[in-house]
């Protein structure tokens, strides 16, 4: 390969996919994707964020079915997985000034602890590519909370939840009466409410 040849392979502009693992068997997708890269003469890149011992065998099955109908007609594909802490490092370390970048609008991503955010918002906020918004793909809640704790344990901590801060309340009425007795259960029924709240957040991520 001579040296200009290289040149123009390396500065080529590619289309960087923020592919959530829940969408990497939609063969709809992939040919939208190609369809938008081959008008804009750009390679594609999907990058997942994933654990790498969850599902690994099916995802890169998917994966490869992907790859296989995005490229053609003089694109290219690549898949690279990074772990769901260190994917936006990832991102900024994979993204050149003349790259494009696709998401999905309906998309949400834990930010902080308590916090979730628009996966739009945060890529937006963090480099200054050009993002395209694709929408409908993006499965329900309900679909998701499929892949994340089951429905039953997720009730059973809403329970847990109740049966603790009601347990602490009865106790609090027998050992303690007056002004005081009040406060520490109005204090009982925010620890209630926040611990519900976060318990339903971490559920449906």
């Amino acid at each position: 390969m001579d040296t200009d040849t290289q040149k123009v392979q390396e500065t080529k502009k590619r289309l960087i996919v923020l592919l959530p693992v829940s969408m990497t068997n939609n063969i709809d997708l992939a040919h939208m994707i190609h369809w938008m890269a081959f008008q804009k003469k750009c390679d594609v890149i999907y990058l997942t964020s994933e654990d790498c011992n969850d599902g690994s065998l099916a995802l890169s099955r998917d994966m490869a079915t992907m790859k296989a109908v995005t490229a053609g007609n003089g694109l290219s594909a690549q898949w690279i997985q990074a772990g769901p802490a260190d994917w936006l490092t990832r991102l900024h370390e994979i993204y050149r000034p003349e790259d494009e970048i696709m998401c999905n609008e309906e998309q949400t991503i834990g930010h902080t602890f308590l916090q979730k955010v628009k996966l739009y918002d945060l890529v937006k906020e963090t480099t200054t590519a050009d993002i395209h918004l694709v929408s409908g793909f993006y499965p329900t809640q309900e679909v998701k909370r499929k892949k994340g704790i089951p429905e039953a344990l997720t009730w059973m901590g809403f329970l847990g939840i109740i049966a603790l801060i009601t347990w602490l309340q009865i106790q609090v009425d027998a050992t303690i009466h007056g002004t005081l007795s009040t406060v520490i259960v109005l204090i009982l029924l925010c620890i209630e409410f926040g611990a519900i709240w976060v318990w339903n957040n971490i559920t449906l991520t």
